[in-house]
């Protein structure tokens, strides 16, 4: 899962900033590492620099739920979704995180879109 989403994140961030692109590819790098706080500040920084690139803001909240910070997670995957709704990697980690800090009823139509696209084999 993680690597499809780099793969993503990847090809979402080409037409960023050189700036942006500097940050996106550190935080792609310390995802890799294993260091999740550096991620998410770097991912962060993107989200700031490129408020309208849902890409940015889907790693900002994979990187908060690789930390297990499942809260800090929700708000950058809906501001995601809010970009693009059909952003699969951010409705399978909105659900994630909903689900890992207590929000069932509110995972749910997250989780059946993911679903929904497994069944197709999409």
């Amino acid at each position: 899962m993680i690597q499809t989403l780099l793969l993503l994140a990847v090809m979402a961030f080409q037409g960023l900033t050189p700036e942006a692109l500097k940050h996106a590819e550190a935080g792609l790098e310390a995802q890799k590492q294993g260091k999740q706080a550096e991620a998410i500040a770097e991912f962060r920084k993107v989200a700031e620099l490129m408020p309208d690139l849902a890409a940015a803001h889907m790693n900002l909240g994979q990187s908060y739920m690789q930390a297990g910070e499942f809260i800090q997670a929700i708000e950058p995957l809906k501001r995601a979704l809010e970009l693009n709704p059909e952003l699969i990697g951010a409705h399978q980690g909105l659900g994630y995180a909903l689900l890992a800090a207590g929000f069932a009823k509110e995972a749910i139509p997250h989780l059946e879109k993911i679903q929904a696209v497994d069944a197709l084999g999409i």
